[in-house]
């Protein structure tokens, strides 16, 4: 018996629901033992992009193999860096090495990546909350807000983009700098 390998790049939204829906047909009609679905995404939970403005955000990100392995839908834990479509094999990179892997067939639901035009200053005095790890970063600098100089801009914070995103992030950052303005005042006492 030959073993088909339906392989997903990208562990989003898109991602999780491609594979899932793969083994759930599978079992179905009865093949789960005929085919193998596979993911690979670079790290082990999903994050839920959407609700990246929030804090904390522990509690917007899904560890995978929780929702993966009852399903049989197996996770590879690595960088797709290349397709070869003539081949069906994918490179990838896993723990610094490379590696490929062999489909039969491919879903690429690897998401988006922003992309910041070429502005002076703005890959250095600008934040986003695109990614679990750009949110991280624009909470990380926040909280050093109360260690700067006191200026009138020092709690200021300007967003770009009208978007969904954009709008919850602007609505919720005041709360958020009024807690971390309160925290350093009581550090101050």
């Amino acid at each position: 018996m030959v073993v088909e390998r339906i392989l997903v790049i990208g562990a989003g939204f898109a991602g999780l629901w491609s594979a899932l829906s793969a083994a759930r047909k599978l079992d179905e009609l009865h093949r789960g033992d005929e085919a193998e679905v596979a993911i690979v995404n670079p790290v082990p939970f999903h994050s839920m992009r959407v609700r990246n403005y929030e804090q904390p955000l522990d509690p917007t990100l899904v560890q995978l193999d929780t929702v993966l392995g009852p399903t049989g839908v197996r996770l590879i834990e690595a960088k797709a860096t290349d397709i070869d479509s003539t081949k069906r094999r994918v490179s990838i990179e896993r723990n610094g090495a490379p590696e490929l892997l062999d489909y039969d067939r491919l879903i690429l639901a690897a998401g988006s990546v922003l992309v910041r035009p070429p502005i002076p200053g703005l890959e250095h005095h600008s934040f986003d909350v695109d990614t679990y790890a750009g949110a991280c970063k624009l909470q990380a600098h926040l909280l050093t807000l109360p260690a700067l100089p006191d200026t009138a801009a020092r709690y200021t914070a300007v967003v770009v983009g009208a978007g969904l995103t954009g709008i919850e992030l602007a609505a919720e950052l005041p709360a958020r700098l009024r807690e971390i303005v309160a925290e350093g005042d009581r550090g101050k006492g």
